[in-house]
C-alpha cells in the first residue's frame, strides 16, 4: 500500500488538546497534511461558577472569559511551537463548559466530520482507556470520532475493521461500506495492513446442546457449517462490492460472538486502530450505542474510531 492523505474520508477535524496529546496531534496533522482537510484544536476548560460572587465590579464575567481565553490560548501556542508542529492554518478555540458537550457543540457550529481525543486511561488487564468525555462522545457525538491510544503509532499498521454484514437495510450496508472505506485509507496512510473481522455464532446454539431441544453432535456440527457459509458468504459479497479500496485486506470470518472476537483478533494481531461502526438510535436520539460497540469500546485496549450510521442524530442541543 501507498502513502495517502485522508482527505477523500474526512475534511474537517476537530482534534482535543490536553498537555499529553502530542504523540496523537502529531496522527491528526499527518492525516491533514497537504492543506485539503481542515485541521482545528479545541481546549474544554472548567465553567465559571467558582468565580461568581467574587468579581469586583470592574470586572465582568466576559472580562475573565477572555482573560482566561487568552492565557490558555497563549500556553496552547508555545506548548507545540516548542514541540515542533506548526500551527499554521489551525484555529485555536477556547471553549468553557463540560469537555463533551462543548466539543459536540464545536463539531455542530463548525461541521466537523471528525473528533480526535487522546485515550486518557493506561494500558494493561484492568485498565480503561476511555473515560468519561470519550465515551459521550462517542454515543452522542454527530461525527466520527477517533479516541487514540497514548502509545499508538503516529499512522496506523494494523487496522482492524469489524462489520456485520447480515444487517439488509440499505442504511446498513452504507455503514458497513464506509467502515471498511475507511478503514483502508486508515491502512494505507501507515502502509499497512488491512484486516477485516466478522464474528458471528449460530442463534439459540446453547440451546441446542441440552435439554429437550439438545440435538446430536453431528446435526449440530452440519448447522454450524451451514451459518458459517452464509455468514462467510455475506462478508465476501460486501468485500467484492468494494474490490478496488479493499484488494489488500485479509477477511476473517471467526466463530465467536462479536465482541469477544473483535477484542480477542484486535489484542492477539497488536491492532493499532479497531474501525468500527455504532448502532442505530432508538426512539432517544443518539442515547444508545448498541451493546457490541460499547462492550468494545469499554474493554478495548487498542486505539478505536468509531464511525455513525447515515443521519445519526446527537441529543446534544447547538449553541
Amino acid at each position: 500500500m501507498t502513502g495517502t492523505t485522508q482527505q477523500d474520508i474526512f475534511r474537517n477535524v476537530l482534534f482535543v488538546y490536553s498537555k499529553d496529546c502530542l504523540n496523537t496531534l502529531r496522527s491528526a496533522a499527518r492525516m491533514t497534511q497537504g492543506g485539503l482537510a481542515r485541521l482545528s484544536i479545541i481546549d474544554v476548560a472548567a465553567g465559571l461558577e467558582e468565580y461568581r460572587g467574587f468579581l469586583p465590579p470592574d470586572i465582568s464575567e466576559q472580562d475573565l472569559i477572555d482573560l482566561i481565553s487568552a492565557e490558555r490560548q497563549q500556553a496552547i501556542e508555545e506548548h507545540l511551537n516548542s514541540s515542533g508542529i506548526a500551527l499554521s492554518g489551525m484555529d485555536v478555540r477556547v471553549r468553557f463548559g463540560t469537555a463533551a458537550i462543548e466539543i459536540i457543540r464545536d463539531v455542530m457550529a463548525f461541521d466537523h466530520d471528525l473528533v480526535i481525543k487522546r485515550a486518557v486511561g493506561s494500558s494493561g488487564l484492568t485498565a480503561r482507556l476511555f473515560g468519561s468525555t470519550a465515551l459521550k462522545l462517542i454515543r452522542k457525538c454527530p461525527c466520527a470520532v477517533w479516541i487514540a491510544h497514548p502509545d499508538a503509532p503516529v499512522t496506523p499498521r494494523r487496522v482492524l475493521a469489524a462489520i456485520d454484514p447480515m444487517e439488509t437495510s440499505d442504511r446498513s450496508d452504507k455503514l458497513n461500506r464506509r467502515i471498511l472505506k475507511t478503514a483502508s485509507r486508515m491502512a494505507q496512510m501507515g502502509g499497512g495492513r488491512l484486516d477485516v473481522l466478522h464474528g458471528w455464532h449460530l442463534p439459540g446454539e446453547s440451546r441446542l446442546t441440552f435439554g429437550r431441544t439438545k440435538i446430536s453432535e453431528d446435526k449440530l456440527h452440519r448447522m454450524r457449517d451451514m451459518a458459517e457459509r452464509v455468514h462467510r458468504q455475506k462478508a465476501t459479497d460486501l468485500m467484492e462490492r468494494m474490490q478496488t479500496d479493499l484488494s489488500s485486506a485479509n477477511l476473517h470470518v471467526v466463530h465467536g460472538k462479536p465482541t469477544e472476537t473483535v477484542l480477542a483478533f484486535a489484542e492477539r494481531e497488536q491492532s493499532d486502530l479497531i474501525v468500527m461502526g455504532t448502532a442505530d438510535q432508538s426512539a432517544l436520539a443518539g442515547a444508545l450505542l448498541g451493546s457490541t460497540a460499547e462492550t468494545i469500546v469499554e474493554k478495548s485496549q487498542t486505539s478505536v474510531l468509531a464511525i455513525k450510521p447515515e443521519g445519526f442524530l446527537s441529543p446534544i442541543r447547538p449553541r
